[in-house]
């Protein structure tokens, strides 16, 4: 269970952290692209960043979920089972 309440802590920090970087973003004014290094333009580093995160976070949200609650629907008394492909 001490694996559970890591993943959640985690995906909470993340969820968090998201909502500090889009605050900060909007703040600036939600821009889209900044100037490069040599001159070019480019993606908004803050932008960058909120886009690795939102990935980071479905992530762990999925492993902070159950991936199935109860048992599986063919096991149900009353249901027929699942078709099966014929070849």
């Amino acid at each position: 269970m001490s694996g559970d309440l890591a993943a959640e802590g985690r995906y909470l920090r993340s969820c968090e952290r998201l909502e500090a970087l889009y605050a900060c973003w909007e703040g600036w004014g939600s821009p889209m692209t900044s100037p490069g290094a040599r001159g070019s333009v480019v993606v908004h580093p803050l932008l960058r960043e909120i886009r690795v995160l939102e990935l980071a976070v479905d992530r762990l949200g999925s492993r902070a979920r159950p991936a199935r609650m109860g048992r599986a629907p063919t096991a149900v008394p009353g249901l027929p089972p699942p078709l099966s492909r014929v070849k």
